[in-house]
């Protein structure tokens, strides 16, 4: 018989990271399918739905290597390379903080539009926030 050495703590946090990939995939790679299709309007919120989306299925995808690891057993497999350990995170890390700005500039567009329905929010200016704190994360 084969015994498992891994703790209800990891047992949790392998579904926790099943569910978070085996569901977020398929979902964000279906809104991004729907924002771009031809009959859908290309707006700002809809460029920032599309961005968010693929920002999301790639934070699945670099969860893939933790699930690997929690299943063998914690053992490292690819992290037990130091670049890639050391790349992983700063990948993961920066892709969190991403989507989480997107969403902001989402949101923030959102309440302007709804502020001021006869303005316009300038896509121009949330490209240079966009690729500003693309910057920011990089550097």
């Amino acid at each position: 018989a084969v015994v498992s050495t891994q703790s209800t703590g990891d047992v949790f946090i392998l579904a926790i990271y099943f569910i978070a990939t085996f569901i977020g995939l398929p979902g964000n790679l279906l809104a991004v399918i729907y924002f771009i299709r031809p009959s859908v309007k290309r707006d700002l919120s809809s460029s920032l739905y599309i961005a968010v989306s693929l920002t999301d299925v790639l934070l699945s995808f670099v969860q893939v290597p933790v699930i690997a690891s929690l299943l063998a057993d914690r053992r490292p497999a690819l992290f037990s390379v130091p670049f890639i350990c050391v790349s992983w995170r700063l990948v993961f890390k920066s892709l969190q903080r991403f989507s989480v700005f997107l969403v902001l500039l989402l949101s923030i567009s959102r309440t302007l539009s709804l502020v001021r329905p006869l303005g316009k929010v300038k896509k121009t200016t949330t490209l240079r926030a966009m690729y500003g704190y693309i910057c920011y994360i990089v550097l």
